[in-house]
């Protein structure tokens, strides 16, 4: 392994088969190494002056005791033109992917550029309005707006074929979001505008598509309003769509008026809709938590989470509860005060975590929260950020990728950064040092054992119980935690109801750790 040392840049670490270099259009050399963890900017002429000068050097393990982690490093600019197109930059589209390396599309003139691996951002495609996909084979595909929905992807390494039309060309189409489901299908939503009431934009229909890479397998309408009854639908909509394959269930979630925020979901893979449920929030963007923690895999429960912002800019969540076609809406809760202007989630952790990303004040932050707690900052991604987007279906569970535009003297100026998705001390899956939680027997009729397991003395260890609505139901607090604790619940509500036979979800808490359980009540 190798040591560069600039007194004005700082330590390099690298080992040369780990090197990656990435040449920009300001000469400078980004150098990387993806065994140390450790990113800096040299300027080629200053790394001729240190080697000339003897600074090459080898690495030993005092030096590296003095390594910074990567995140406070990684920031890399992608991109930088003054014709950036932030009019087809929507929040709920995916401008970057994981396959399992990062892929970030843009938009520039009526043309499209796509970075791979943190390179250079290369022309592939004409047109605009484009968001990302990939496979559970790692293939990506381009869903975008040219003369009509378009769907693109690599015939070869860095060469992208023109992309194949799915909507109809007669038709004024407007921002697709795509995903990919467990089994390589594509399914991607796109809206239907319409110019004929009073000459504005307005949009007339929610159209879906289901294909794979070589024909359309079908096509429905999750949507239609009549142009002349709903002259207040405004084409600004905002899509955001995510994808199971629990029971073959599509979930969509979408705002057509003002206020108002759809929650739709199809049970036979996107043939036939309906409509879950409808409540007040502007710019929704849309999650899927699976039924279970690990390692109690039930993989016919699905939690949909609706990230978005209430009508007085705070930003909130909802959580619905999905098995086997059946659907309850577990309610709403603020999780973070305003303003917020723009918020985009990521794949869900654990049954009951997710990151995201949110924009307030012009500033953008990395956050991450639980169903039922609040919003948690971990980073400063941006002081001033125009537009952003967040990973979807990430390979690495442990990081996330963020991609953001900035505005420098008339130059937009797209950045790329990872962060940890939860912070130190907090684990998606119980382990060393970890929470876990014991549930038996699972169902149950009239008593269970609630076991919680938790290195170390704590003073306190907080356990609450709650039903589908995401009401709590019970509460018991543990004081004097050691190791192990044992609750013992007879099926009671917190005013001694007993509760009817259903789903409950527990979830235990004892400083920075907590894990969350489904529990069945049956034969009571």
């Amino acid at each position: 392994m190798s040591v560069f040392v600039s007194w004005q840049f700082g330590f390099v670490f690298g080992m040369d088969s780990a090197h990656r270099t990435i040449r920009n259009e300001e000469g400078l050399i980004r150098y990387f190494s993806l065994f140390s963890g450790i990113f800096v900017y040299v300027t080629e002429s200053k790394l001729k002056e240190m080697h000339n000068a003897g600074f090459h050097v080898r690495c030993c393990l005092a030096i590296l005791a003095f390594c910074i982690p990567a995140s406070l490093f990684c920031q890399v600019k992608i991109f930088s033109s003054d014709s950036v197109n932030l009019g087809d930059w929507y929040d709920g589209q995916r401008k970057i992917i994981r396959s399992p390396d990062p892929y970030i599309v843009i938009e520039s003139g009526d043309k499209i550029f796509l970075s791979r691996d943190l390179g250079e951002a290369k022309e592939i495609l004409r047109g605009g309005k484009a968001s990302l996909a990939v496979d559970p084979l790692s293939n990506v595909f381009v869903v975008y707006v040219y003369q009509g929905i378009r769907i693109a992807f690599e015939t070869e390494p860095g060469i992208w074929s023109p992309g194949r039309l799915i909507s109809d060309t007669a038709e004024s189409v407007s921002f697709p979001v795509a995903d990919c489901d467990g089994s390589g299908n594509i399914h991607v939503i796109y809206g239907i505008t319409d110019t004929t009431v009073r000459g504005d934009r307005f949009l007339s229909a929610l159209k879906y598509v289901k294909l794979d890479q070589d024909s359309v397998i079908h096509a429905s309408v999750i949507y239609k309003t009549d142009r002349w009854t709903h002259p207040d639908t405004l084409v600004h909509y905002h899509l955001a769509t995510h994808l199971t394959s629990a029971d073959d269930a599509v979930f969509v979630a979408y705002q057509l008026s003002s206020d108002s925020i759809n929650l739709g979901f199809s049970a036979n893979g996107g043939a036939e809709w309906r409509e879950a449920v409808s409540f007040p929030g502007t710019r929704p963007t849309l999650s899927i938590g699976p039924g279970y923690y690990y390692p109690d895999i039930i993989e016919s429960e699905t939690f949909p989470v609706v990230l978005y912002i209430d009508l007085e800019g705070n930003l909130a969540n909802g959580l619905a509860y999905y098995s086997m076609g059946h659907f309850d809406w577990m309610g709403t809760r603020i999780i973070h005060p305003g303003p917020v202007e723009t918020a985009s989630a990521d794949d869900v952790i654990s049954p009951a975590r997710y990151s995201l990303i949110f924009r307030k004040e012009g500033a953008l932050f990395h956050a991450y929260t639980e169903f039922f707690g609040d919003c948690q900052v971990l980073d400063t991604v941006a002081e001033q950020a125009l537009a952003s987007s967040i990973a979807y279906k990430q390979f690495n569970q442990e990081k996330v990728d963020i991609v953001w535009i900035e505005q420098n003297s008339g130059i937009h100026e797209l950045y790329y950064r990872w962060f940890s998705k939860v912070p130190s001390g907090i684990s998606g899956h119980p382990g060393p040092g970890g929470l876990s939680l014991d549930v038996d027997p699972n169902p149950f009729e009239r008593n269970v054992r609630l076991i919680i397991r938790v290195p170390g003395y704590h003073r306190v260890v907080d356990l609450r119980i709650y039903d589908l609505h995401g009401r709590e139901v019970k509460r018991f607090e543990v004081i004097d935690h050691t190791d192990q604790s044992e609750i013992h619940w007879d099926g009671s509500s917190g005013d001694g109801a007993s509760l009817k036979d259903g789903l409950y979800l527990i979830r235990v808490t004892s400083g920075n750790f907590s894990a969350i359980k489904r529990i069945v009540r049956t034969g009571s």
